[in-house]
Parts: C-alpha cells; structure tokens; sequence
C-alpha cells in the first residue's frame, strides 16, 4: 500500500503564514474597536485542536545532500540513495502519525 503526500513549498507556507498574521492583525483591531464602544465582556476565541501545522525533521529529497540533483536536473526517484532517504522519511512521519 503506497501513500502519496505532496511537500508545502516554502513560498505557499510563507502565503499562508502571511495571510494568518494579516487576519490576526485585523480580528485584533476588530475586538479593539468593538471594545471600545461597549463596556461588556468581549469573548475570546477558542483553540481549534481539530487541525496543526507539523514541521518534521529530514531535509526533503531536493535539498538533502545525498539525493539533491544537480542544478537544472530532476530528482531521480528510482536511485537506490533517493529509495532508502524516502522510506526513512515514511517511517518518521508513519511513527508520529502513530504517536498521534
């Protein structure tokens, strides 16, 4: 049984990272505001436990030093160097997933 998960390019993670922090900014003036026009209690937001952002160790195959192609090149997935650096990647994330 094989699993495909896609890697988060670090131009979209900082997008989202971006739009996170400029949503917070507003939500926090929108309280701000709202709490300066009424004397009452302001409820607070509650944690969402549903959904987190895991970041695990291992350097992805394009830029691990073993299976990191060439310049202008692709990385080349039937290589026994990128096999074996990618079933060590599966096995962490199935041992946290596990964990979980």
């Amino acid at each position: 049984m094989a699993f495909e998960f896609t890697l988060v390019s670090r131009a979209r993670l900082a997008r989202f990272l971006a739009v996170a922090a400029a949503s917070s900014v507003l939500l926090s003036l929108a309280s701000n505001a709202s709490a300066a026009q009424s004397d009452s209690i302001v409820p607070r937001a509650t944690q969402d436990n549903g959904y987190a952002l895991v970041q695990l160790n291992g350097d992805p195959l394009s830029t691990y030093v073993k299976t990191r192609p060439a310049q202008g090149k692709k990385i080349d997935f039937s290589g026994n160097t990128v096999k074996s650096y990618r079933a060590q990647l599966s096995a962490l994330r199935n041992d946290f997933k596990q964990w979980l």
